[in-house]
This record gives C-alpha cells, structure tokens and sequence, in this order.
C-alpha cells in the first residue's frame, strides 16, 4: 500500500509539473507574439507621412491614418491564436513629431528629433495558468518605431 500512495503522490506531482510547463509556454508564446504585433503596429502606423506638413518643411505622422492601420491590424489579430482565447486586446498609441511634439518622449524612451511612434498593447483575459499557484490575467508589451535622419537642406 505505501508503494502505490508513492506512486499516486508522484504521479500527482508530475501531471502538475507538466500542467504548469504548458502554461508556461502557451504565456511564453502570448507575450512573443503580443511584442511582434506591437512592432508591426508601431512601424506600419510611423510610416503614414503627412503631406500637407511636408509640404510646409515639418515632419509629421498622419495621426488618422495610423489610428485606423492601428484598428485595422488588430481586429486581424484578435480572431488568431494565440489570442483568440476568451481576452481582449487594448491599445494606446503616442505620437511624437514636429508637429504635436515631443514632449514625454524621453519618458517612453525616444531620444533625438525624428518622428516617432509609441504603441502599448494590453490583452486582458481569463487567467491563463490553471493551477492556483500563478495567476496572470494582463499582458503588456509596447514598442516603438522612430524616423532617423530628417529634412536636409541641399541649398548650400
């Protein structure tokens, strides 16, 4: 009797450890991907020029445009694994160039003078460990995607 209390006790312990291995890479894999829809977010929206303030000699992201790309990308990832799982993907879109600015750039990590971009991806859902021992509901990624260079003047 005591070699099959033995057994059932590690045997209870291994399903846990491979249960808990699972999750680990299925959270593993959701972060992966989170942080890569995040810098396909950030460089698509950074690449919407616009014009008209080119045309004046300032450097400028068509905030429009780069909303709706921003929607457009993540309702085509909502529906794909790994996050078609019962969650939500939320994001917030910071826009720094000669135009609206840059203050608070420094704080997202944006040094220099080129146009940037500053997407934060949030998926919130049920909890996606299913033992009680770890509990995540919330992932954060955010990237960010700035110009380098800018205008030169070629009148010398």
């Amino acid at each position: 009797m005591k070699v099959f209390i033995i057994f059932l006790a590690l045997l209870v312990l291994n399903i846990s450890f491979l249960c808990y291995w699972s999750d680990m890479d299925r959270y593993a894999r959701m972060q992966n991907e989170l942080k890569k829809l995040a810098e396909e977010c950030a460089s698509g929206a950074a690449l919407f020029r616009d014009e008209e303030a080119y045309s004046c000699g300032s450097l400028s992201i068509d905030a429009t445009a780069a909303e709706a790309y921003l929607t457009f990308v993540l309702e085509k990832m909502q529906a794909r694994q790994p996050f078609s799982r019962s969650g939500a993907i939320a994001a917030r879109m910071e826009i720094f160039d000669d135009v609206k600015g840059y203050v608070g750039a420094e704080a997202c990590g944006i040094f220099g003078g080129g146009p940037a971009v500053m997407v934060e991806l949030t998926w919130e859902g049920c909890d996606l460990f299913r033992l009680p021992l770890v509990c995540v509901e919330t992932l954060k990624r955010s990237a960010t995607y700035q110009w380098e260079g800018g205008l030169t003047s070629s009148l010398e």
